[in-house]
């Protein structure tokens, strides 16, 4: 028991630096030297699993795991703090230069960022819940094993949505809505193309995976995987379009129906898992990320005064590797 208290924490200190360490990137973003500080903070990343990994491997327990990941990501956000001087030194941390007139234009658009991770974390743990409710926990282990699974592919998505994001901030700003334009179908199409690409090798190797993975103990179902997969394509589309209303401070909206949606899923989800089990679910899931679809699509081709068809257009051209 004593363990477990510290362990948590040592890892609320962990999340509490992370948090705080984030702000030291806008810094990189605003003054085109996003790929350096991003670049550093996954070394950091990698280093501190690496040493974690060696360390598990050599018998550290529960405490020490959770020391080592504190103390390396604070050394990270150090240096990071460090270059950030060298590479912008005209911006200062502190309280000299706030504004509380900025404050409150920054406000609302912060709040409603927030509803982003909240529907997130809602629909992580809710669908969850309603496997647990509905089913029962062989289904849980399950569902959470398959869609862990499945969401390999979105992380490359995420990865590029994060490239982009500060490039299409930048460009918009400025008022090349051009450049804008071409991030954004260029981005959408990337995401699309190798989310495909991804759910096609996981869908050829998932049985293997899962059997390695889980020493056999998962029985692999092709049917809830495939529609898993179904599912990170569907919503490739909606998140990599989002960041153009992200980059803009246009996602208030979209962050407000995202929340909204996925409660809505939750409960369809109840009554469907009871009728046809974990597909159910599957349904519900993709409906919602089908009406986000619709809505983001529309809003992001909105303020970025793009058409529909030429964004169709580029989203079938031959992949382009250039973004603007």
């Amino acid at each position: 028991h004593s363990d477990v208290s510290i362990t948590i924490i040592v890892m609320s200190l962990y999340v509490l630096s992370s948090l705080q360490g984030n702000f030291l990137m806008s810094g990189f973003r605003c003054n085109g030297n996003y790929a350096q500080g991003n670049l550093i903070l996954i070394i950091t990343r990698i280093t501190e699993c690496f040493i974690v990994l060696v360390s598990v491997t050599l018998g550290a327990k529960l405490v020490l795991v959770s020391t080592i990941f504190f103390v390396v990501r604070s050394f990270g956000w150090t240096v990071l703090y460090l270059v950030l001087k060298v590479r912008v030194p005209w911006l200062k941390l502190g309280f000299n230069y706030s504004s509380f007139t900025e404050i409150k234009q920054l406000f609302q658009p912060a709040i409603t960022f927030m509803a982003i991770p909240l529907g997130n974390a809602i629909n992580n743990q809710g669908f969850l819940m309603v496997v647990a409710i509905s089913l029962n926990p062989a289904s849980v282990a399950i569902f959470s094993t398959m869609r862990t699974l499945s969401r390999f592919a979105f992380q490359i998505v995420n990865g590029i949505g994060n490239a982009v994001w500060p490039e299409l901030s930048a460009a918009y700003g400025a008022g090349d809505l051009q450049s804008a334009r071409n991030i954004h179908r260029r981005s959408v199409q990337a995401s699309a193309w190798m989310s495909i690409l991804a759910s096609a090798a996981l869908l050829a190797f998932g049985q293997q995976i899962i059997n390695i993975w889980t020493n056999g103990k998962i029985p692999y179902n092709p049917v809830l995987f495939g529609g898993f997969l179904i599912i990170v394509i569907v919503n490739t589309l909606w998140f990599s379009s989002s960041i153009a209303l992200v980059a803009t401070n246009n996602h208030s909206n979209m962050s407000i129906r995202y929340v909204s949606v996925t409660i809505i899923s939750i409960i369809l989800s109840l009554i469907l898992a009871q009728r046809v089990g974990m597909y159910g679910i599957i349904i519900c899931i993709c409906l919602g990320d089908l009406f986000m679809n619709f809505y983001v699509l529309r809003a992001s081709l909105r303020i970025l005064d793009d058409s529909f068809k030429y964004f169709v257009r580029a989203l079938f051209s031959i992949p382009s590797f250039r973004f603007y």
